[in-house]
């Protein structure tokens, strides 16, 4: 089962490298009723491959926006366990350009974390309380769902990076489950996400039935004027 969490927020400082901090997680109650408890939480296949992504595009070769240079479990000034990060963008890629440029406005400062459940148990506020997970990804999101996590800050700094604050966590819309309730698989999409893929699924099934209707153009535009169709099949008229 594959989770979204969206959890932090950023900010910037300085201008020679793109670096940043901050929670991606935090134990505490989000919006979906969950707890995602860190104790238990595997990093160890994150840091083969600590790559930090925009928007959770996980598919799409390229699209890493950084590299996370080191994460690690604290406590947040409340005294709740937090799962903190440090990251380096990426300065030549445009699109992190653009993102870099809110960050340092305070615009879409949202840090989420994509995981996969490995135990889990219903809890009192209507969602389940993660025990036991292996973190799979952290992205820089629009809007945290975890009330707790954001970013503080974002520096530029050829070999520091900068503090971060936490941020709220992206608000979640969807939940795809497979077949298998024990082997599923749970996506949860930001409100703006969902629909930029709504949008793309209408424009694929638009052009689908555009290609269908040439088709069947182009074929009665061939058949010749003694044949006709019966019962699905093209008949011949023989004289």
């Amino acid at each position: 089962m594959e989770v979204v969490k969206d959890l932090g927020i950023l900010e910037s400082k300085s201008e020679d490298t793109y670096a940043i901090e901050g929670i991606a997680s935090i134990e505490m109650v989000d919006r979906d009723g969950d707890v995602i408890l860190l104790d238990n939480m595997d990093l160890s296949g994150f840091k083969k491959n600590p790559t930090l992504f925009l928007q959770h595009n996980t598919w799409e070769l390229g699209s890493g926006a950084g590299v996370v240079t080191d994460i690690w479990v604290g406590l947040d000034p409340e005294g709740r366990k937090a799962l903190y990060f440090k990251a380096e963008l990426d300065k030549d890629d445009e699109n992190v350009q653009r993102v870099y440029a809110k960050l340092k406005k305070g615009i879409a400062r949202g840090i989420s974390i994509g995981f996969t459940p490995v135990k889990y148990v219903a809890n009192e506020h209507g969602g389940y309380n993660v025990t036991e997970s292996i973190l799979n990804e952290i992205s820089i999101v629009n809007v945290g769902a975890n009330q707790g996590a954001y970013v503080t800050s974002v520096k530029s700094l050829v070999k520091d990076s900068a503090s971060i604050a936490m941020s709220s966590k992206e608000n979640s819309k969807s939940i795809v489950p497979s077949s298998d309730a024990n082997n599923q698989m749970i996506v949860k999409l930001s409100e703006a996400d969902a629909k930029l893929i709504a949008q793309e699924v209408v424009k694929l099934l638009e052009l689908k039935e555009q290609e269908k209707s040439e088709v069947q153009e182009k074929s009665a535009e061939e058949i010749p004027d003694d044949v006709f169709e019966f019962n699905g099949e093209y008949v011949r008229i023989i004289k």
